[in-house]
């Protein structure tokens, strides 16, 4: 991206609303702001972080286009460290759209997708860590991930990446000492220190990467997918799971041909679950194109909700689907056993689970009269994520982007520790270091390059 343009942008979204925001930046922010509003100052001559009422003009006929409140803000205390100026519009869409192109015509260009963003970053205002954060505070759909972000916007990760890498920076700093007093025979540390030193940094990375499980949760949401024979009830319990009728219910086996999938927000996740087709031998072949959808579903799922029919259970066909969903399901991911329909049973003392407790969340539920719903919702977020994460303002790693180059320093340090131990002279150590302080680089932006840059900024909206 060029930044030495004036760049515009509409930074609301397209749609009817109030209000609409056209937001300049560059070093002819003020010219060109100057050649389409009139207000009581001069743009250049108006007090910066102030709010003025004024009027959006044709310069050369004095036409009025529309009635704006503008804020003026000079360099260096803006977004992007550059000179900006945001004119709230009317929030039409022909209005704001016919706007922008006048301002694009008296001297700016159209912004690239994140750019102001980017601008902040070039500029030196915020690191990468946080202007990804940026891009996931606009996505957020739960308040977890709102606040994930938000702590990530204020520069948490990143205070927290360029502490573990300055400790580094210390340390190989005191090896490239000792190469050069080696024919002295110079220690400056003792090696069981550095050992013990680099070894609290690898625990630190680890604790960091381990946070990962628990951050995609929150960030991504929790896959869940609901599994069972025809006709168990799998979309009732879907349809009472969201609050809503999201999926037609019927008696007649097999109406679920496809793979039909709702999302609510339950204890501050996501929650992302996926109604599937009954799992049966059919001879139709839109149902059995349903039945594969299935199966893929699986591996993507996080949690799976095997559903058995209280009323009529199939100890045969049930086990099956059993067996098959616990060997798909392995590792951190959940298996639950709903038993719906328990509103049809008269003494539900005298019901035996023909599934071993120790295999599986078993819950008995009503998907009809909506008994058990909440606590199946309650046992997804707690089987998979621990709450004292934030809690306890733990840094939690959300972005696999940063959980892959926080592996790869791990494995820098791990290579570090077997050399001091193994000693290794510390001329041979200098690639190990460089390489492990240009991974957590890359996290904070530090040592990105220009591949990088490109492909994280485009994810942006036009705009930001």
């Amino acid at each position: 991206m060029k930044t030495e343009d004036t760049i515009a942008a509409i930074s609301t979204p397209m749609g009817k609303g109030g209000i609409g925001i056209i937001r300049i930046s560059g070093e002819d922010a003020f010219i060109v702001a100057e050649k389409v509003l009139k207000g009581s100052k001069r743009i250049s001559e108006s007090e910066s972080h102030r709010v003025y009422h004024g009027y959006f003009i044709n310069q050369e006929s004095g036409e009025i286009h529309d009635e704006v409140m503008y804020i003026v803000m000079r360099a260096p205390n803006t977004y992007t460290r550059e000179d900006m100026v945001e004119i709230n519009t009317h929030g039409g869409v022909y209005l704001i759209k016919n706007l922008l192109e006048i301002v694009l015509s008296k001297g700016a260009r159209i912004a690239e997708p994140g750019e102001f963003t980017f601008r902040a970053f070039i500029n030196g205002r915020i690191d990468l860590t946080q202007a990804e954060a940026v891009a996931d505070l606009i996505e957020a759909e739960s308040e977890k991930v709102m606040k994930i972000a938000v702590r990530q916007v204020v520069g948490d990760l990143k205070s927290s990446i360029k502490e573990i890498r300055d400790k580094i920076i210390d340390i190989y700093s005191i090896s490239e000492a000792e190469i050069d007093f080696v024919e002295e025979d110079i220690e400056l540390e003792d090696k069981d220190i550095l050992i013990k030193r680099l070894n609290g940094i690898s625990d630190g990375i680890i604790k960091m990467i381990e946070s990962y499980k628990i951050g995609r949760y929150y960030k991504d949401g929790i896959k869940i997918g609901i599994y069972g024979r025809v006709n168990v009830g799998k979309s009732s319990l879907l349809n009472a799971l969201i609050g809503k009728d999201r999926v037609i219910v019927s008696d007649e086996p097999g109406t679920t041909r496809d793979i039909i999938d709702g999302e609510i927000t339950h204890n501050g996740v996501l929650l992302k679950i996926v109604d599937t087709a009954g799992l049966r031998e059919s001879v139709v072949y839109v149902e059995k194109e349903g039945v594969k959808r299935t199966e893929l579903t699986m591996e993507d799922s996080d949690i799976a909700v095997l559903v058995i029919d209280m009323s009529d259970i199939q100890p045969d066909e049930d086990l099956k689907i059993y067996n098959d969903l616990k060997n798909k399901f392995f590792g951190d991911k959940k298996l639950f056993i709903a038993y719906n329909k328990i509103d049809l049973i008269k003494d539900i003392n005298k019901f035996k689970p023909i599934i071993n407790g120790n295999e599986g969340v078993s819950l008995l539920v009503s998907a009809k009269e909506k008994i058990g719903i909440d606590k199946l919702k309650n046992a997804f977020t707690e089987s998979t994520i621990s709450h004292k994460s934030i809690e306890n303002n733990d840094i939690l790693i959300v972005n696999i982007r940063h959980q892959e180059l926080l592996k790869k320093a791990h494995e820098g340090i791990g290579r570090l520790i077997k050399g001091y131990e193994n000693n290794v002279p510390n001329e041979f150590l200098a690639l190990d270091f460089s390489e492990t302080i240009e991974y957590l680089g890359k996290i904070t932006g530090d040592a990105a390059g220009e591949d990088l840059l490109d492909r994280i900024f485009s994810k942006f909206c036009i705009g930001k």
